[in-house]
């Protein structure tokens, strides 16, 4: 049975299309006709997704208008703002949001928002498919109807209500600014490919910020949130943490495509994202997740990054509902804000084990509260393994599980003595290959060549070492980097008039009149020759004379930094 539990949940992940996954209590055809501004068919002529100067993000969907069973729309148009997209690098994901095709014929149900744009109402409670005699709605609740009855009962329902009459201007009025668009095919929703959090593969936990409480559970609410939290940290075969972060305050959150780097948790729909309920009918709650282009695989599937995950309960859900439920559906949609899909959509569902889950995609009610069934066990386990050896690295990301416990690991969970450690060889034969014992990462070291001469230069080519000489100016002045040392203290005139040649050599080197590089070059000549004098001079004085062998070497080295200054000279 666990594998196919399993199964069901990554097939969620994968395959995301027909997995809606918001929190709702559905609607009666009568709800949902009374609440609509506008009821339409039509046909689906275009799909862009759109990056406003406010950072949001939102798929645009151009409706050619058939018929208005509820309003009227003025130029036979009318574009529906719907939550999310992808746009460049960027993705915002909003659970629960219709899914649109271009060429569909569709039934939809739309509600003007405060800024005078439109979307469909109840997200993907507001839409149906059209295809000859059947309306069809697979999400959240499958519903299929003989598609010319829903549609004259929906007419009936709606007889007397004029709804709003929409101006061609302002059916295609869009809230802020398009910065950067692309033409899209359809838009889909849970992720594609599917995401996740990587804080757990390298030991830190996903925090939650909370904004605010319900006005009506107050505290209660806070408690939900926390118990929700922990239901998901509990999982012993899991490495995911859910923690508290600091307070924050309510801000648009995915709900209303924004991703703004916090993941937030709000009450009483405080941004007006969430479709208002009905006899506590609706939508109750809203959750998504920002990712970004960083990809990884866990388990044979390829995951991008979660990088936010936000959470908005509907105004009015404490006045319905008590804080065991908050806490189920709490704990639902922080399941979505980690990668979870739904266990199932199908209301018969005749399998217990997801009938049961608390990813069902319907609320049990039950008074189960912040609890985790078999099926939410094995799906989050499968997207966050845990960590069995204990080196911080979860067993998705683990090539060496069996890493003896302290021993410092990679980013794969290898130690340097695991053999599952990756080689170390860069490949080049100029550099010193090792694994440090300290970090289990691989090191580098270019090959050591220097001969300690400073007049060649020093490489390494296929592996050995090539020391070429110097040459022209370059040859004197490298001659003088050394030091005149021996084993007594020598005379200032003899250090420091060699430090002179030297600055006199570098002087020369630099100049750009030839006549007056010579004059520099004779000058540091002449200063050698007294440091010769020098050195004979100190071989008899009466204290601490020069050794004989010291002398020597000394004349050695002057005499040979006076022929390298007379080759350049002359």
């Amino acid at each position: 049975m666990r594998r196919r539990w399993l199964t069901a949940v990554l097939a969620a992940l994968a395959f995301a299309r027909g997995a809606a996954a918001t929190t709702f209590v559905p609607l009666t055809d009568a709800e949902l006709v009374r609440h609509a501004d506008l009821i339409l068919t039509g046909v689906v002529q275009q799909l862009e997704t759109a990056a406003l100067d406010d950072g949001r993000i939102e798929t645009r969907v151009t409706l050619a208008v058939v018929r208005a069973l509820k309003g009227r729309v003025a130029g036979g148009t009318i574009v529906l703002a719907e939550p999310g997209g992808q746009v460049g690098d960027r993705q915002v994901w909003t659970f629960g949001v219709p899914e649109f095709e271009t060429g569909e014929s569709v039934l939809v149900f739309v509600r003007r928002r405060r800024d005078g744009s439109f979307e469909t109402d109840n997200l993907a409670l507001g839409k149906y498919h059209l295809d000859g005699r059947v309306a069809a709605r697979t999400v959240p609740v499958p519903d299929v109807r003989h598609a010319r009855r829903f549609l004259a009962a929906i007419a009936r329902l709606a007889a007397g209500d004029p709804g709003r009459a929409v101006g061609a201007g302002e059916a295609r009025a869009l809230r802020g600014q398009t910065r950067a668009s692309r033409i899209v095919p359809r838009f889909t929703l849970l992720g594609n490919p599917a995401a996740r959090w990587f804080e757990p593969d390298d030991g830190k936990p996903v925090r939650y910020r909370q904004a605010n409480t319900d006005a009506v559970l107050g505290s209660d609410s806070t408690a939900a949130l926390l118990a929700a939290m922990a239901a998901w940290t509990d999982v012993p075969t899991a490495s995911i943490t859910l923690l508290p972060g600091a307070a924050t305050t309510p801000a648009a959150s995915t709900a209303s495509n924004t991703c703004d780097g916090t993941s937030r948790i709000q009450f009483n729909d405080p941004f007006g994202e969430v479709p208002a309920l009905t006899n506590c009918h609706g939508t109750l709650a809203i959750g998504g997740f920002c990712t970004n282009t960083e990809t990884r695989t866990v388990g044979g599937i390829t995951f991008r990054r979660i990088t936010e995950g936000d959470v908005t309960l509907n105004d009015g859900f404490g006045a319905c509902f008590t804080p065991t439920d908050a806490a189920e559906v709490l704990t639902h949609e922080l399941g979505h804000t980690i990668g979870l899909g739904h266990s199932s959509n199908n209301t018969n569902e005749l399998d217990p084990t997801l009938r049961d889950a608390t990813m069902y995609f319907r609320a049990h009610f039950d008074g189960r509260g912040a609890a985790l069934r078999a099926d939410d066990i094995a799906g989050v386990a499968a997207i966050y393994p845990g960590d069995a050896d204990g080196d911080g690295v979860g067993d998705g990301q683990d090539l060496c599980p069996g890493t003896l416990l302290g021993q410092p690991v990679d980013a794969t969970g290898c130690a340097c003595t695991d053999a599952g450690h990756a080689s170390c060889d860069d490949g080049d034969p100029c550099s010193v290959d090792a694994c440090d014992p300290l970090t289990a990462a691989c090191t580098h070291t270019p090959k050591r060549c220097d001969d300690g001469d400073p007049c060649t230069h020093d490489s390494c080519q296929a592996g050995e070492c090539r020391h070429t000489a110097a040459s022209g100016t370059e040859h004197v002045t490298c001659y003088f980097e050394q030091d005149l040392a021996c084993d007594v203290r020598l005379p200032p005139a003899v250090t420091h008039g060699f430090r002179q040649a030297a600055a006199l050599v570098r002087r020369a080197s630099r100049a750009r009149v030839a006549a007056r590089a010579q004059r520099l070059y004779r000058r540091a000549e002449r200063r050698l020759a007294r440091v010769d004098v020098a050195i004979d001079r100190a071989t008899t004085r009466l204290h601490d004379p020069l050794a004989p062998a010291c002398a020597t070497a000394l004349h050695d080295v002057v005499d040979e930094a006076r022929r390298r200054v007379q080759a350049v000279a002359s």
